[in-house]
């Protein structure tokens, strides 16, 4: 057995992996400055370890900086994980950036998923967070200038739940299908009913609660808490500053130590959303 990961061969270094791209993918395309600001490939060491075979057994996996790369333009991008894989196989300067020669098919969608399973489902979210740690610090030493001031917000999501077989289940006497997933009081609010009359109802939400921090002048997101819905923006505030200074953030003191999160019960539930910004998905936008 190889002492060394193996790899889904690509094709680069080939004719249809070099010559071509040389030639129609320009210098100053936005993913050729993408792929030359980032460490991309620094980040297989610490991704192949989530690997079961670690590389070592089984199939040859794709490099797991592949797909981290598809991913990460999935949301760059704002396109599903089916989209990114028609993205990946037809556009040239995004094939280029993935490491895939011309005539090379890129993972299927189930690959990224199966990808994803391997990180926040898995526990490794402490993993995840480490990595983009990583790349803000390289942001930060190509030049990038953090502003003064932090916005700290908490945002709750809905959790994909059945409420009527969730009650069923409940009678039955068997536990929540998502235990992370708790109920929330929101609060009273003024609505108007089918048949035009208004009232007041009490607002209940069971799901998820985000505690972010994004700079106010970059728009970068330099710490994030995914939690349970039942979770004290307070508790989770004094933690997001904590973080901040670990990346050297211009607005926490240097030197503090980050405190562990007590109270806050991280969730093990993956958090989908359609919260963020629209973005031009075509391909000629690429």
């Amino acid at each position: 057995m190889s002492r060394f990961p193996r790899f889904h061969k690509t094709g680069r270094g080939s004719f249809f992996g070099d010559f071509v791209y040389d030639r129609v993918v320009k210098k100053d395309h936005f993913l050729v400055a993408l792929q030359e600001l980032f460490d991309w490939e620094g980040l297989c060491g610490d991704l192949i370890k989530l690997y079961k075979g670690k590389g070592l057994r089984g199939r040859p996996p794709y490099k797991p900086e592949l797909t981290f790369k598809m991913l990460f333009l999935s949301y760059l991008y704002n396109v599903s994980e089916r989209q990114m894989e028609q993205l990946a196989t037809y556009h040239l300067a995004v094939k280029w950036f993935l490491g895939l020669a011309v005539d090379e098919p890129a993972p299927d969608h189930s690959t990224l998923t199966k990808f994803k399973d391997r990180l926040v489902p898995g526990g490794n979210w402490d993993e995840l967070e480490s990595i983009f740690d990583g790349i803000i610090r390289q942001a930060l030493h190509q030049g990038l200038e953090m502003g003064d001031i932090q916005l700290l917000d908490s945002v709750h999501t809905r959790a994909d739940v059945n409420y009527e077989k969730e009650r069923e289940r409940q009678d039955q006497g068997k536990p929540p299908r998502d235990p992370d997933a708790q109920v929330v009081h929101k609060g009273r609010r003024s609505v108007v009913g089918p048949d035009g009359r208004r009232s007041v109802r009490k607002i209940w939400l069971r799901g998820f609660k985000t505690h972010s921090s994004i700079n106010a002048k970059t728009g970068v997101a330099t710490s994030l808490i995914p939690a349970r819905g039942n979770t004290a923006d307070n508790k989770a505030f004094v933690a997001l500053r904590e973080h901040d200074c670990s990346l050297g953030n211009t607005i926490a003191p240097s030197g503090c130590p980050r405190p562990p999160m007590e109270g806050i019960a991280p969730t093990t539930t993956p958090i989908y959303t359609n919260a963020s910004p629209k973005r031009d998905c075509t391909a000629a936008s690429v």
